[in-house]
């Protein structure tokens, strides 16, 4: 997947919603990788350091595990497959796309 992100999952999942099963898990980037990437491109346009890239991606690249259901609803209801709520910015609570969802995690 997106620049190998899927490679480090040990070092960033950092939990799992309330509704997940052992046969209904679905691997979520809290922050969806399409969005962090777009951003690391708008940052390099306007000469961002390598540290400010890297520290953005440090604090957005995070993954929880939801169930399907869940992840079906922020992907087709909700449209949030690729971005995050509407006026959300790098900075924001990067749990706002869950949020959104109500998807609680425990």
């Amino acid at each position: 997947t997106a620049l190998g992100f899927d490679a480090v999952d040990d070092l960033i999942i950092i939990g799992e919603s309330t509704s997940v099963t052992e046969e209904n898990r679905y691997r979520e980037h809290i922050v969806p990788c399409d969005f962090i990437i777009r951003e690391a491109v708008e940052m390099v346009k306007k000469n961002c350091t390598d540290t400010e890239i890297a520290s953005m991606i440090k604090n957005n690249l995070s993954i929880v595990i939801i169930s399907n259901e869940e992840a079906k609803k922020l992907d087709s209801e909700l449209g949030l497959k690729t971005d995050m709520p509407k006026d959300w910015k790098i900075g924001n609570d990067i749990f706002a796309r869950l949020e959104a969802a109500k998807i609680t995690v425990k």
